[in-house]
């Protein structure tokens, strides 16, 4: 959804997005031009069936929206007199946001990948013999693909909150939206109609109702046309602000960084204490050749503490 300075202009590519959308890319890949990438971090392997796939999707496209709007209002008549069907701000709105699906799971994938990455780099830290990190991580795995499952699912509950459910909001932003819109036409208006004032002593600057007639020509669907576009303007900013804020605090934050539960705080005395001794032995067991040596080794030197014994 874009704004130009006198005109209205949004993204009402469906097919294009469909037609994109559809296809998976690589990274390293230059952009195509005219798209934009939902996905900026290449995935672990282990991650690859869970995270959304790197995609592309076309940027909005230029173009007035009223010509849209007027079909979308024509298509949904019914028998409302001279009111808007409630059910429009709905319908476009969800238009307006088809592209939030990718670009929000692409950006938890993102998240994910790095906080995973993030776990696999302390443990190299903390864990520098390679054997007992694999299989530290082999017990963190199902733990962590739960975590990050979550965040997901939250996301995906967030999606289906805004472009499934009814609009709604309590911010004061929306209506200061509509009522600049409004101020914003009238300003226009009085523009046009300024070489068509003339002085009257009594009543100051007149404008005769003739002439607003010719320079603003609007029929009742035009109007409706008109206040659907604000609404839907309005409603917009505030429902993307809404959103991006909370996938940001939730999903990402709470769920995967900075909450009490987030796959960080895995690694605890808590875990290690659960682990049983047969997965202890499993994850620090010694290697067979090497146990092998230690056995012949402890065997040489016991003969050698019996043979000093004897001579003595």
């Amino acid at each position: 959804m874009k704004n130009g300075s006198n005109q209205q202009r949004y993204s009402v590519d469906d097919e294009g997005l469909k037609a994109m959308d559809v296809a998976a890319i690589d990274l390293d890949d230059h952009d195509p031009k005219g798209t934009i990438k939902v996905r900026q971090v290449r995935d672990h392997l282990e991650l690859e069936d869970l995270v959304h796939a790197p995609r592309i999707l076309p940027e909005p496209r230029g173009g007035s929206i009223h010509g849209w709007l007027k079909g979308v209002y024509r298509d949904a008549r019914g028998f409302e007199l001279g009111t808007l069907n409630s059910t429009l701000l709905a319908v476009t709105m969800k238009r307006q946001s088809m592209k939030w699906k990718s670009l929000a799971l692409g950006y938890i994938a993102d998240i994910v990948t790095m906080a995973h990455t993030f776990v696999i780099d302390l443990l190299r830290v903390v864990c520098p013999v390679e054997r007992v990190r694999t299989g530290i991580m082999s017990l963190l795995t199902g733990h962590l693909m739960e975590k990050y499952k979550a965040a997901i699912s939250h996301v995906n509950f967030l999606l289906e909150i805004e472009l499934d459910g009814t609009p709604a909001t309590l911010n004061h932003y929306f209506n200061d939206n509509l009522e600049k819109w409004d101020g914003s036409r009238q300003r226009r208006m009085h523009a046009r109609m300024e070489s068509k004032m003339f002085s009257d002593c009594k009543h100051g600057e007149v404008v005769r109702l003739e002439d607003i007639m010719q320079n603003y020509p609007m029929s009742n669907a035009d109007h409706a046309i008109q206040d659907l576009h604000d609404i839907l303007h309005s409603y917009y900013k505030v429902a993307r602000k809404r959103f991006v804020d909370s996938l940001r605090m939730q999903a990402a934050d709470y769920h995967l960084t900075t909450g009490p539960s987030t796959p960080l705080t895995l690694f605890s005395l808590a875990f290690v204490a659960d682990i049983t001794s047969r997965q202890l032995e499993e994850v620090a067991r010694e290697d067979l050749t090497l146990k092998r040596r230690r056995i012949q080794l402890e065997k040489e030197n016991k003969d050698l503490e019996d043979g000093k014994k004897i001579l003595s």
